[in-house]
C-alpha cells in the first residue's frame, strides 16, 4: 500500500538528487540558485535527466501521500517556447547546412568540368600551334622595316612626282610636323611658368 501513491522511477539515471539546502549538493549560492536542485551526474548524455526537472523529480521521489509539493500542472509556456524556438533554429541550421553542402559540390562539380573543357581547349589550341607557328619578329626589326618602307616610298614619289610629292605624303597617315593647338590665351600663361 506504502508503494501506490509512490513515483514509478523510470529514468535511466540512478543517481541521488539533492537539493540546494541539503549537505553534499555543493550549490554555492543557496538564495539565487535557479536549479534548486544538483546531482553528480557521469551518465551518457542521452540517459542525463534535464537540469530543469531535478528539482521536480527528486520532489516526486520523496513524497509519501497523493499531494507533495510540487505537483504537476500545465506545460510551462515559457520553457515550451525556448524549447520549441531552439529546435527550429537547430532545423533552419541543418537545412542551411544541407544547402551549403550541395552548393560547394555543385560548384565543385562544375570547377572540374570547367577544367576538363579548358584542358581540351589548351590540347587542341597547341595542336593548331604545333601546325602553324606564326614568326613574329622583335619591334627594333619592325621599326626599320617601317623607316625602309618609307624611305622607298619616298624616292618612289619624287621621282614620279618631283616637287609635288609632299602633297600626296599627308595622305599616308604619317605624323605631321607637330604644331601648338593651345589657345593663345594658355600659350602665354604656358610662357610665364
Amino acid at each position: 500500500m506504502d508503494l501506490l501513491d509512490k513515483l514509478l522511477d523510470v529514468t535511466t539515471c540512478p543517481h541521488t538528487i539533492l537539493l540546494c539546502n541539503e549537505e553534499g549538493s555543493g550549490c554555492m549560492d543557496i538564495k539565487n540558485c535557479k536549479v534548486k536542485a544538483h546531482n553528480k551526474c557521469n551518465c551518457p548524455l542521452e540517459s542525463k535527466v534535464p537540469v530543469l526537472d531535478l528539482n521536480w523529480l527528486a520532489v516526486q521521489r520523496a513524497k509519501r501521500s497523493e499531494k507533495s509539493e510540487m505537483m504537476m500542472g500545465g506545460d510551462d509556456k515559457k520553457e515550451t517556447e525556448k524549447q520549441q524556438k531552439a529546435a527550429k533554429r537547430k532545423a533552419k541550421d541543418e537545412e542551411a547546412e544541407l544547402k551549403r553542402r550541395k552548393k560547394s559540390k555543385e560548384d565543385e562539380e562544375r570547377l572540374m568540368k570547367q577544367d576538363v573543357d579548358d584542358e581540351f581547349a589548351l590540347e587542341v589550341e597547341e595542336e593548331g600551334e604545333e601546325k602553324e607557328q606564326e614568326f613574329i619578329p622583335p619591334s627594333s626589326v619592325v621599326k626599320e622595316q617601317e623607316q625602309e618602307v618609307r624611305r622607298l616610298v619616298d624616292t618612289l614619289l619624287e621621282g614620279r612626282l618631283g616637287d609635288k610629292a609632299h602633297l600626296v605624303v599627308r595622305y599616308l597617315g604619317r605624323p605631321g610636323p607637330r604644331r601648338n593647338t593651345m589657345p593663345v590665351l594658355h600659350t602665354a600663361r604656358a610662357s610665364i611658368r
